[in-house]
């Protein structure tokens, strides 16, 4: 395999794309690896609304709806082998949505609406984390090979991360943050720190909240629930690279429609191939044919044939095979998913991510030859 941080990969825009219009989800019982699976709420008919509960542990956490619909529970094979229960949400487009009333003045009543309306990092439970914060708060601002999340955020989100650091501080009464941070990043967090504040340049070895948890606290703190993951979807064989808010449990291959597609269609590439190859398998029936014929008049017509199949082919595709190799050379090679410290290639576009994803990236063949 290669070394994919060798691989050049860049956004085509610095801005965050939303992606809502998913007509079907799957949600995944089992939230985060390493946690028991979440009970289901709802049974199979059920209309949900949006922020209506649909999952709960046994701590209180739950997994809220995000689109309004019809509700299908199913037993479904997981990556690893496993059976589990998947909330299916066929999307009838109406957003009816539940009202909230969110109101937070200490830890507890932060921690409760964490639970309570569906608020968790990509990798652990965040009531979990703030329940044992104390003097310091640690905050993942590390972007791996192909990720920009958290570079894309502090771009277009800086003020509203800002805002939750200053309303955790209020409550959670921490003395100093500690960030950890890539090199893209640097700059910018040292625009957010305060004196007593450290910066690492390295990604974090124990639980710390990631910039979107951040961003997520923020529109909770003002009264509102973001129900969307961000994820990068990067990589040449994309029209756009861009950084996109997404729903838990869309199909990939939907996401890819909505975000743009690929660059190059490879049916396009594989009819240039066939045809190339009957044109000249075409040419080496006449050249026998030519070859068997005794007779000179015998041979007139096949060689005018094989001339004018010549010509054809010429003006048609051998002028044109630069054309199509630089065509070839962007269409799809390999795909990663990109999850906390691993990538894990795929080859089945049918399958619905989860909250635990950070990006998804489909390289070139130019790229990953």
């Amino acid at each position: 395999m290669r070394n994919l941080k060798k691989i050049e990969n860049t956004l085509d825009d610095n801005q965050v794309l939303t992606l809502n219009n998913f007509k079907n989800l799957s949600i995944s019982s089992s939230v985060l690896e390493n946690e028991s699976p979440f009970k289901i709420l709802v049974k199979n008919g059920d209309h949900v609304k949006i922020n209506q509960p649909i999952m709960q542990n046994t701590d209180g956490q739950q997994i809220l709806a995000s689109v309004s619909g019809k509700v299908q529970v199913k037993l479904k094979q997981e990556d690893k082998n496993e059976l589990t229960y998947f909330v299916d949400i066929e999307n009838d487009f109406k957003s009816e949505t539940l009202d909230l009333q969110i109101n937070i003045k200490n830890k507890k009543d932060l921690i409760n609406s964490v639970k309570n309306y569906g608020i968790i990092n990509k990798n652990f439970f965040i009531y979990k984390y703030l329940e044992i914060v104390k003097d310091t708060l640690k905050i993942n601002c590390f972007d791996d090979v192909f990720i920009y999340n958290n570079f894309t955020l502090f771009k277009c989100y800086f003020k509203d991360i800002k805002f939750a650091l200053k309303k955790l501080k209020q409550i959670l009464k921490f003395e100093k943050v500690e960030f950890y941070v890539s090199k893209n990043n640097l700059e910018i967090v040292k625009n957010l720190k305060n004196q007593s504040d450290k910066i690492f340049k390295k990604r974090p070895k124990q639980n710390a909240l990631d910039l979107f948890d951040l961003f997520k606290l923020a529109n909770l703190f003002k009264g509102d629930i973001f129900n969307k993951e961000i994820i990068s979807i990067t990589g040449k064989a994309l029209k756009e690279n861009r950084v996109c808010f997404v729903l838990n449990g869309a199909k990939i291959n939907d996401i890819i429609e909505l975000q743009g597609g690929f660059v190059q269609d490879i049916e396009e590439i594989e009819n240039y191939k066939y045809t190339a190859m009957v044109a000249f398998n075409d040419e080496l029936v006449l050249k026998d044919k030519i070859k068997k014929c005794k007779d000179l008049n015998d041979k007139q017509k096949p060689i005018k044939m094989l001339t004018e199949k010549q010509e054809e082919a010429k003006l048609n595709l051998y002028n044109k095979r630069e054309e199509y190799y630089l065509k070839y050379l962007n269409t799809l090679s390999a795909c990663f998913i990109s999850y906390f410290k691993n990538k894990v290639a795929i080859k089945n576009f049918e399958r619905n991510i989860n909250s635990t994803v950070y990006g998804l990236h489909f390289l070139s063949k130019k790229q990953f030859h």
